[in-house]
């Protein structure tokens, strides 16, 4: 579906137009990147049909997989040539291209034929991160806050719950079980704005007589950073890590404020047998009010844009 992906191409650039990257003069265009993976298979692909049927053209020097015909001096021929062939990534396809990508998804969203753009960056941002360890230093470290400390910034996992002081927020360890887990996320348990949404968030659920409870410190990360900028390993780890201690609580309902999170777990968790009603707090505030459990003391005037 990815190469055929690229035949389907009508360079009509409605993807280039609405991408965030290409409009703030980034080095990426996702039609001339799609554009460049065709021309890589064109390439390619047309020294690759020449082979002998059965060779494969990813052993080394002097290796032959067992039950693989030995190349011909024709099929050496070839295959160093596709060894000096410069690489798709890092060569028709730039390191700062991929990383110029912010996988919102717009160029996939207004492309007529349906390509999708995105999944194919974040493929050759993990063969960068996985196979060739070459990332920006930002990521670096974001991946080691990650690994040790279970959020991008790296700070203290002990202080995953400083956010809830002189509340009384009802924890998973102490009550065993909830109708709701309050997913509080990386951002709400370390971000100084987003901690006051976690406080107000709960003590709305409070005043509504919501049954629910948090993981405190047994929380850790989504890991959608990290698949996004490539590092597939330490996104699956961590999702089957959550998916486990979930099943240790028998949670079945996730109310979260952060969309990354709410993307991980309600489209991406299911492939990993994480299946769960996930449910957004604007979603669940609305409904709240819509069944009388809240009740707003005040009528908010003009227009409101909610980010």
């Amino acid at each position: 579906k990815s190469l055929l992906d690229t035949y389907a191409c009508t360079e009509c650039a409605r993807c280039s137009t609405n991408c965030p990257a290409w409009n703030t003069d980034k080095p990426l265009s996702p039609m001339a990147l799609i554009h460049d993976v065709r021309d890589e298979m064109r390439v390619r692909g047309a020294k690759l049909i020449q082979l002998t049927p059965g060779v494969d053209p990813t052993a080394g020097d002097g290796e032959t997989p067992e039950g693989a015909p030995k190349p011909s001096e024709r099929d050496q021929a070839i295959l160093k040539e596709l060894g000096e062939a410069p690489p798709l990534v890092g060569g028709r396809v730039k390191d700062e291209t991929l990383w110029s990508c912010v996988t919102c998804g717009a160029c996939e969203a207004v492309c007529p034929v349906f390509i999708e753009h995105p999944e194919k960056i974040i493929q050759m941002r993990t063969h960068l991160v996985l196979a060739e360890s070459r990332m920006p230093s930002e990521l670096a470290r974001m991946f080691k806050g990650l690994e040790n400390n279970q959020n991008p910034w790296g700070i203290g996992s002990d202080k995953r719950m400083d956010w809830a002081e002189g509340l009384e927020v009802p924890v998973m360890a102490e009550k065993g079980s909830a109708e709701y887990l309050v997913w509080i996320g990386c951002a709400g348990s370390f971000d100084d704005r987003a901690k006051k949404i976690s406080r107000t968030w709960v003590q709305l659920l409070q005043r509504a007589g919501v049954a629910f409870a948090v993981l405190g410190l047994e929380e850790g990360c989504t890991g959608d950073a990290a698949r996004r900028a490539g590092n597939e390993f330490l996104f699956q780890m961590m999702a089957e890590q959550n998916i486990e201690t979930f099943k240790g609580y028998n949670v079945k309902k996730i109310l979260v404020t952060c969309p990354h999170c709410y993307h991980s777990f309600k489209n991406e968790y299911p492939a990993f047998g994480g299946n769960y009603e996930v449910i957004h707090h604007t979603q669940f505030l609305q409904q709240l009010i819509a069944e009388g459990k809240l009740k707003p003391t005040q009528k908010q005037g003009g227009l409101m844009t909610y980010h």
